[in-house]
């Protein structure tokens, strides 16, 4: 496991951005929110291949990391020269969406899905990692992953986010990315499957394949954060 330490600045300069950045319609980034609401923020790197990576975006407390949000990507390879300095940076630990807003692309986020996910092993790793008990509801977002310069645009990954739940519930996405209410079909669609099936490799042995409870696919509605 690669952990990489992110907050390096003063929190009072972290908060007084995002203060700053609330005064648009643009979302904090997933760093930027939990350094604000944790006091810290750390990435670590649990799996990475050439097309996949797992992180656990973590806060620290009392030398103790928990997982705040779990996000499975799968880069949409191959990638084009221009974004190939910044995937360095991220291979090597460093967080998606500050790597390259800090590199001056803009990003967006084309929602996919809003679901939740339920996990009732009660030595499944998801759960030692969000430092939870069993059965656990966590959110799901999972979004095609975008970035665009002054001319251009490139699709950069898919992202399954799974969210601790006290750190993002389902409302709170809904509230955060205008995604659509339940209306009581299955849509989840094969990218966010195969994501969810790829945390299996995190379990323990005794790992059961956790429920599906599903949102309606409507949109998708895009988000873009500057």
């Amino acid at each position: 496991m690669i952990r990489v330490p992110i907050l390096s600045m003063q929190l009072g300069l972290l908060l007084l951005a995002i203060a700053c950045a609330g005064s648009t319609t643009a979302p904090a980034l997933n760093s930027e929110r939990i350094a604000a609401r944790y006091g810290s923020y750390e990435v670590s790197l649990l799996q990475q291949e050439a097309e996949w990576r797992i992180s656990s975006l973590e806060s620290r407390a009392g030398g103790a990391a928990t997982t705040r949000t779990l996000a499975v990507v799968r880069f949409a390879l191959p990638l084009p020269a221009e974004l190939r300095p910044a995937h360095e940076r991220i291979v090597a630990g460093a967080s998606i969406g500050a790597t390259f807003r800090d590199a001056g692309w803009d990003i967006e986020k084309r929602h996919l899905y809003g679901g939740t996910y339920v996990l009732d092993a009660d030595r499944h790793a998801v759960l030692r990692l969000m430092r939870l008990t069993p059965p656990a509801v966590l959110a799901v977002h999972a979004y095609r992953f975008e970035v665009v310069g002054d001319a251009e645009r490139h699709a950069y990954a898919t992202i399954v986010e799974l969210h601790h739940p006290d750190y993002l519930a389902l409302a709170d996405l809904r509230d955060l990315y205008a995604l659509p209410a339940a209306a009581g079909e299955s849509c989840a669609p094969p990218s966010v499957r195969a994501a969810l099936q790829r945390i299996g490799g995190l379990s323990e042995s005794d790992y059961t394949e956790p429920q599906y409870q599903q949102e309606p696919c409507r949109g998708p509605p895009c988000t873009r954060l500057r």
